[in-house]
């Protein structure tokens, strides 16, 4: 069974984990135990102790496992499940939260690295995931990361022969190299820092880890000990070479965030205040943008006070998860909401007595936390009898269940696009559907369903597909009313009435409860059971969508992540008694907790911080998926600034309409471009 020791003890100004790892016939202590003799009296120094005493910034830990050769044999697991349970140990001490420096002997150098690539394969959104990129550096006593030396290490044990693991891995060169040719691709990827020693004396006759074997191939030469391969470990005092340069090891990774300021020499300033809002109408996105009302426009909202600037989000229909409105069908063809990233508003004022350029401004985030919070939407209008459930939050809903009736719209005559408001939702639901688990969207397939109701399936299928294009183009040609000509729903000149019995205008109302399993806005597992109303169509429809164009913005933000940076250019001069204005976009790739400071860098190494601004930013799935679609793609020609809005009606045909415009409108651009 593994086990994980604090040597130090918790304080506030533990800033780094130190993690000590063994290797084969190793345990927590004794490895990294020294034993001298003083004039006939025994003496032990165990440096981790040390190490705790001249680091308060560090937490230093020591893992246990099983390492003994006569125990591995036979019932000890490989090693890459022994990286799963020992990853699984630090997740459960929150090791890997905040920066982390692991220090190796022997095998425990390939444990250790077996623990990072298990981490790097964890989903993003497990907490287990952040190990690997948290991590700042590996200590490496006599690791043999090309596995040449594994069986020479087993022989070099007294009466000992080669375990089950280490025949594993000497055999399994193939599996070693590509563990080492990972954590060496990763290493520069990820900036991770290695110190490196090798042992210059054999044991038991067996040089079992030389300079070539101890080599993690990171771009640092091994060293070179004068000593055996279990003495490489054991320090005896604070004056050795070794203590030394694990120390200023750890400092420096520890204090990572402070060495990247002073590569750039900045000095801090007084007489600059910077007042930081967020704008409550942000400059429209430079493309066509689809008609919302008010209840599903996102925009931010701040609170400020002296010590911290707090930004939210505020979307009514965002407040249907945690209350007791019925959940109805939104109409939209790309995304369901207006959203847009925060744009931060800064007024900066020169209150010094000379002229200042600011020519930067870094977000130095201390944290981003995914927000797997729900967010359902139900698409008006789905066709073809079945009914589509989207979540464009970022959490996966377990357990979905839907209970409820089949009713018809109670419409008077033939319409488009009926009234469903007048439609209960009761308590009393006649069918009950299963959907399982689902992170994006789930479609119900209500045919058989509702074929049991009496609706001839076979006879309305025949109809087959409608391009509303077609039908609109023939209309605006003829001069006939768009909106009635040929309208959404079913039209009976054309089709069986009997057919659609009990639902005569070809709508059908889903009317009932949708319950499920997920998390709320801080990460809590919470139930819930949101009431919720839909209108199927019962015919097939074809939609002929315009081609979306792309988007810019400023600065992106990570949604997980800790003590990263995010540079942004700009440039501004101000005069003494000077002010200027401007603002700053902050994008995401999904919903997320932000906590972050900007350090404001002005001409001849001068800086300035802000307070710590407290963002929760809402990002709907599918327009996180539209942005990083338009970001590969060029923008629109400038010819096309000028051409109408494709989205501004309520019905959906009137929007083909103006999508049909906007087509005519930049033909007739290049017809005189041509020209």
């Amino acid at each position: 069974m593994a086990t994980i020791t604090q040597i130090s003890e918790a304080t506030t100004e533990s800033q780094i984990d130190v993690v000590f790892v063994h290797g084969l016939m190793g345990d927590p202590r004794t490895t990294w135990e020294f034993t001298g003799n003083n004039a006939g009296d025994e003496y032990h120094v165990f440096w981790p102790q040390d190490l705790a005493e001249d680091l308060p910034m560090a937490k230093i830990w020591t893992i246990g496992y099983d390492s003994s050769p006569t125990k591995w044999k036979g019932k000890n697991i490989p090693l890459i499940d022994r990286a799963g349970s020992l990853l699984d140990l630090l997740d459960a001490h929150e090791i890997g939260a905040r920066p982390v420096v692991f220090i190796t002997h022997s095998l425990g150098g390939l444990l250790t690295k077996a623990i990072l690539r298990a981490s790097h394969d964890m989903p993003k959104d497990d907490d287990k995931h952040t190990l690997h990129r948290n991590t700042r550096g590996v200590v490496f006593f006599s690791t043999p990361h090309t596995g040449s030396s594994l069986t020479n290490l087993a022989n070099s044990i007294p009466g000992g022969r080669p375990t089950e693991i280490v025949r594993e891995l000497s055999q399994n060169d193939a599996y070693l190299r590509d563990l080492s040719q990972w954590f060496s691709d990763k290493a520069k990827e990820l900036s991770y820092a290695c110190l490196t020693y090798f042992e210059s004396y054999k044991t038991m006759g067996y040089m079992v880890v030389d300079a070539v074997s101890a080599n993690p191939n990171h771009g640092m030469r091994p060293v070179p000990f004068d000593g055996d391969h279990f003495s490489i470990c054991k320090v005896p005092d604070r004056s050795d070479q070794r203590f030394k340069q694990v120390v200023k090891f750890i400092k420096k990774a520890a204090s990572f965030k402070v060495e990247v300021a002073k590569e750039r020499d900045f000095q801090l300033i007084d007489g600059i205040d910077f007042a930081i809002g967020v704008d409550p109408n942000p400059p429209q996105d430079g493309r066509v943008i689809e008609f919302h009302p008010p209840s599903r426009t996102l925009v931010y909202c701040v609170s400020a006070s002296s010590s911290c600037v707090r930004i939210k989000p505020r979307m009514k229909y965002r407040e249907l998860m945690s209350s007791s409105a019925i959940v109805d069908p939104v109409d939209f063809y790309w995304n369901p909401f207006r959203c847009q990233f925060p744009s931060l508003d800064v007024v900066v004022v020169n209150n010094t007595h000379k002229t200042l350029v600011l020519t930067g401004a870094t977000l130095e985030v201390m944290s981003s936390k995914p927000d797997f919070s729900p967010l359902i939407v139900i698409p008006s209008n789905t066709w073809g009898m079945k009914l589509v459930i989207k979540n464009e939050g970022w959490g996966k809903l377990s357990n979905v269940l839907l209970r409820c009736n089949l009713l018809p719209t109670s419409a008077p005559g033939y319409m488009p696009d009926p009234s469903i408001e007048h439609v209960k939702i009761g308590t009393d639901f006649a069918h009950e559907f299963v959907l399982g688990d689902f992170a994006e969207s789930v479609e119900l397939d209500l045919r058989e369903t509702l074929g049991k109701l009496g609706v001839d399936i076979e006879a309305i299928s025949q109809a087959g597909f409608r391009s509303q294009t077609l039908y609109a183009m023939h209309a605006l040609q003829a001069g006939i009313d768009t909106k009635h000509a040929k309208h959404m729903g079913r039209f009976p000149e054309m089709e069986n009435d009997s057919a659609w019995s009990p639902f005569p205008d070809g709508y059908v109302v889903v009317a009932g409860r949708l319950d499920f399993d997920s998390v709320d806005r801080e990460g809590q597992p919470y139930h819930y059971s949101l009431p919720i109303r839909a209108r199927v169509f019962m015919f097939n429809i074809r939609y002929d969508l315009p081609m979306p164009p792309s988007y810019q913005y400023t600065a992106e933000l990570e949604h997980t992540g800790e003590n990263y940076f995010v540079p942004i250019g700009v440039c501004h001069s101000l005069k003494p008694g000077e002010a200027d204005r401007f603002t700053i976009r902050l994008a995401c790739s999904q919903s997320a907790f932000h906590e972050f400071r900007i350090r404001w860098e002005f001409a001849g190494g001068l800086s300035s911080y802000s307070c710590p601004i407290m963002l929760e930013q809402v990002v709907p799935r599918t327009f996180a998926s539209e942005e990083l679609a338009y970001a590969k793609h060029s923008e629109l020609d400038p010819d096309l600034d000028n051409a109408p809005t494709v989205f501004d009606g309520n019905c959906v045909e009137h929007s083909i309409i103006s999508a049909m415009q906007v087509a005519q409108a930049s033909e007739q651009i290049r017809k005189d471009l041509d020209a």
